[in-house]
This record gives structure tokens, C-alpha cells and sequence, in this order.
């Protein structure tokens, strides 16, 4: 017995959705930049791109946001002066105590990484 698949199934909708939210915001960003038929075309570009390279692959975007946490980190660690905790804290909507554990947890781990750049082949 054979199955038959609906063209219209639910995943193909969602497809079909996700390919048109992402040439309206390509199209949107790149209209900031150019005008509008060049922004289009570029969209269009790349959305054909993505379905070319990609097409058939199983791709989860996920919802969680460590790549941002680790941009706003780094910003936080950047802007650090060594006393200036409750300013960043006041900038970055965050509890002076949380920027203090921030600051430390990134300097441990920037420790961690020198000490495994610095092994010492003969004591270790």
C-alpha cells in the first residue's frame, strides 16, 4: 500500500513561509541600503542561494540566544574598566552582582585558555 503525500502538508506551508519571511526581511535590510530593485534582486538571490545549497537538508534554528549573550559578553568584558560594575550593570539591565560573576567567569575561563596555550611539555 502506498502513501500519498498532500503537496499542501503542514511542512510544506511552513516552507513555503519561512522562504517568504526571509526574502521580505532580506528585502527590507538591504532596501535601508539600496534601492528598492537592486534590494530585491539580491533578496531574491539569496533565498534562491539558500534553497539551491540547502534545499533538503534538515536545518533547527535554535531559540536560544548564547551567540547574542556571547556578543553582549564581550561588549560587557570590553567596556570594563576594573571598578566601573554598576554602570554596566545599569547599561546591560543587569544586577551589579551578575556583572561581577560575569566579569569573573570570563576571566577564568580567558585564564583557562592561556594556561592550555602555555603547557608545559615537561612538568605537566
Amino acid at each position: 500500500m502506498t502513501t500519498f503525500v498532500d503537496r499542501d502538508s503542514s511542512m510544506a506551508v511552513r516552507r513555503n513561509e519561512f522562504l517568504s519571511d526571509l526574502l521580505d526581511v532580506a528585502k527590507k535590510h538591504l532596501a535601508e541600503h539600496m534601492p528598492d530593485a537592486a534590494a530585491d534582486l539580491v533578496a531574491s538571490s539569496l533565498t534562491d542561494h539558500l534553497t539551491n545549497v540547502w534545499g533538503g537538508q534538515n536545518i533547527n534554528f535554535p531559540k536560544d540566544y548564547h551567540w547574542k549573550l556571547s556578543k553582549r559578553d564581550q561588549e560587557l568584558y570590553e567596556a570594563f574598566k576594573g571598578h566601573n560594575y554598576a554602570e554596566l550593570a545599569k547599561r546591560y539591565d543587569m544586577h551589579e552582582r551578575s556583572v561581577r560573576r560575569l566579569i569573573n567567569r570570563i576571566r577564568a575561563r580567558m585564564q583557562a585558555a592561556a594556561d592550555a596555550r602555555n603547557h608545559d611539555l615537561f612538568n605537566n
